[in-house]
Order: structure tokens, then sequence, then C-alpha cells
């Protein structure tokens, strides 16, 4: 950042505690980002420094008002601690933003970059700061990180994420999670498409599900679609979280009562007679 573009706050506190990713009463002090200062941009951006577990020191969360802060650090916390399953998608993805740029580069960029597969590419990028604005619903993680690519030095790299589902990586663009800029881009371009010399975007269709979000019944408990897990055969099966409070069953299950939280993996069938119901993978 150039020198003299913000307003420097040193913050005295030390540092803020992070909820759990799926408990919000887990005591603060397990999990602590701590802010190292906070700076005001020309434009009114609070620019909060911190370091990540993964991406190391200065890493910056960049948010409208102080009050998204601990907001940040929760998402700072799921990029840290990013699920198996999400990871690696994220790394098909970047494959894909790669190969297309693959034609781009000369031998020599090759040979520096080495070999480009789902188990070297977290190796070839950096993620810098993690952005949060008044469209993120903060009743679950949204974000968008902003970053670079050894291959793709001009445009760098974004990602943007909303609820475990990845719906943006590319070029950096500023495209926010429920954010006009994301929905046009994905209206006028779409998803990934292998028939294209070059995509905008290179996720799955698949990552936008009309049913994640959504609440439904499993075996007599109200539970939130958290992401689609996968695909096999019969289609798409998905991650079904419950929460605390909810069900009598689910208080008195002593895995629950522990972490606050349950999860299923299931799917969408029709019984006989015609209803869709949730049945256990």
């Amino acid at each position: 950042m150039a020198e003299g573009t913000h307003k420097t706050y040193i913050d005295k506190r030390n540092g803020m505690g992070i909820f759990d990713l799926f408990n919000k009463n887990r005591d603060k002090s397990e999990d602590t980002y701590t802010i190292k200062e906070i700076q005001e941009s020309k434009s009114g951006l609070i620019i909060a420094k911190t370091a990540s577990k993964i991406w190391g020191d200065d890493f910056w969360l960049i948010c409208k008002s102080k009050d998204q802060i601990p907001y940040a650090q929760k998402c700072l916390e799921y990029l840290d601690n990013i699920p198996d399953g999400t990871k690696s998608r994220l790394c098909r993805y970047l494959v894909r933003y790669y190969k297309d740029f693959e034609q781009f580069l000369d031998e020599d960029q090759k040979a520096d970059l080495g070999p480009v597969d789902e188990s070297t590419v977290m190796n070839l990028i950096r993620i810098k700061s993690v952005i949060v604005d008044d469209d993120c619903r903060q009743d679950r993680i949204e974000f968008h990180t902003e970053g670079s690519c050894k291959w793709e030095v001009e445009h760098g790299l974004e990602v943007t994420i909303s609820d475990n589902r990845i719906l943006y990586v590319g070029g950096f663009e500023d495209y926010g999670p429920n954010s006009s800029r994301l929905k046009f881009i994905i209206d006028k371009y779409g998803f990934y498409n292998p028939e294209t010399d070059m995509n905008m975007n290179y996720v799955d269709k698949d990552e936008v599900d009309e049913l994640v979000g959504t609440m439904v019944m499993f075996h007599d408990i109200e539970c939130r679609v958290h992401g689609v897990l996968g695909h096999d055969d019969n289609g798409a099966y998905y991650r079904l979280i419950a929460y605390g409070g909810t069900t009598e069953q689910l208080v008195n299950d002593p895995a629950f009562s522990e972490y606050h939280m349950w999860s299923a993996v299931a799917r969408p069938v029709v019984d006989e007679n015609g209803n869709v119901v949730w049945v256990e993978k």
C-alpha cells in the first residue's frame, strides 16, 4: 500500500476471539487472530492487519466498518481450516484457471512453475486478504479474497465463497457474494465450460444449487442444507446441519451436546407418494 494512502490506528485490544465455524457459543479465547493495526483507506474502507495460520503474517481483513472485523476474523478462520472437500474443489478450479493461461507462458516460465496439478497448485498462489461487505450475511460464512497466482500476475486471483460453496475463481474483479457484480458475471458468462478457449469463472455450475441454504426435515430433525458434498450414480448428495435448541432429539445426543451442532450426509429422493424426502447416503 502506498505511503500516505491510509490513516493508521493501533488497536489497543489484545485480539478478537473467533467463534467456532458451527458454534457461535464457543469460547472466543480458543482461537484468536490478533489485530495488529487498523487502517482507513481514502474511500473509507477499514483494513485490519492480522496473521493467517496458512498464508502468514501481514494478512489483511478488509471491511466496510470496524463492526465487521469480528465477522471477517471468523471468515479467515474458515479459510485457514477450509474443509477437505471444499479445498479439493478449489484446487480443481485453480488448475483450470492455470490451464487457460498456460498458452501465454513461454517454456522458461513453465519450467519455473514446474508441474501444475491439484496436488501442487496451492503452492503457486498467495491469498493476501479476506474481504467482507454489507452484502455478506453474517449468519453464515460469506467472503471473497484478493490474492496472486504465479501464472497470471496482472489480474491475480479472487475466490468468492458463500456457505461452503465456491461461487467464483478467476482474476480479481471484486466479485463479492450476493453482489450485483457477481450476478452480472454469472448471468453473462456462466460457469466453467471446457469447450471455451478462455473462461471468466472456473467453478462448476453445481456449486450454485437451489437446495443449499434451505431448511429440510431429516429423521424428524429440522436441518439446513449446508452444501453439496459430491456426486455419484444417484446424483448429488449434501451435508445437512442442525444447530442447538432445535429439537429434543438433538439436545439429548451426547455428540451434539459437546459440539452444539449435528450433521448428516443425505440426498433428496421422491417417495412412492410423490413427496420429496431426505435419506441418508
